[in-house]
């Protein structure tokens, strides 16, 4: 049964109906990549990083310490020279919350390597050697707050279900963000739902994910 039926879209437009003065959202993908038609089709573009190559670059217009800013043909002619997303996963998100949300501001992470891997930390001597999908997390979300949005992120690419088990990096570095056992704004089933849940938690700071998914229409 999908959950896209008039019961449940009526309860998801009550529940993101924000009053005044509540934060807006915005939402960042980590995923195998993004085609050029999917990133040309943005309209706000809040950060962009090519954990592969190490390309990481602000939206159009931007200004923040974390980083320059590039103009969206810049970034679409990168995707293009990295050859887009072969995998076709990390387009289909995007693609798919746009088509219900033109305007919805985002940051993009590429978090595969051109084998189709999963990009983690790397480690020498103790050190961090190169930065991993987390690190992708870590920083889109300091670009978010920066610019004044809350996020909610979409995990959606198989590799990080272990990461919310309380233990290793990963986790360490997903609870330096959301706290030990808060798995709310970490979706990898339906992204709009987590959109929906991350609004209302803007508006309603007295309540905890767990409490606000209780509100939420069930799926399967």
């Amino acid at each position: 049964m999908s959950w896209r039926n008039t019961q449940t879209e009526t309860r998801l437009r009550a529940l993101t109906e924000q009053p005044d003065g509540c934060s807006a959202v915005a939402v960042i993908i980590i995923d195998s990549g993004f085609s050029c038609k999917s990133i040309s089709s943005v309209r706000n573009l809040l950060g962009y990083w090519d954990l592969n190559s190490d390309f990481k670059v602000l939206g159009p217009g931007l200004k923040s310490q974390q980083g320059r800013s590039a103009s969206l043909a810049e970034i679409v002619a990168f995707a293009a020279s990295q050859g887009g997303d072969p995998l076709n996963h990390g387009s289909i998100v995007l693609e798919h919350l746009l088509a219900d949300e033109p305007e919805l501001p985002v940051v993009l992470v590429r978090a595969f390597d051109v084998s189709g891997t999963a990009i983690k930390t790397g480690f020498l001597e103790g050190r961090v050697s190169r930065p991993g999908w987390t690190d992708g997390y870590l920083w889109a979300q300091a670009v978010c707050l920066e610019q004044g949005y809350l996020t909610v992120a979409n995990c959606s690419f198989g590799s990080f279900h272990h990461a919310m088990d309380g233990s290793g990096w990963e986790s360490f570095q997903l609870g330096r963000v959301i706290g030990a056992g808060k798995a709310g704004p970490i979706s990898f089933r339906v992204p709009e739902l987590s959109l929906v849940l991350a609004r209302y938690l803007a508006c309603h700071p007295e309540l905890d994910a767990a409490d606000a998914r209780r509100l939420l229409p069930r799926t399967n």
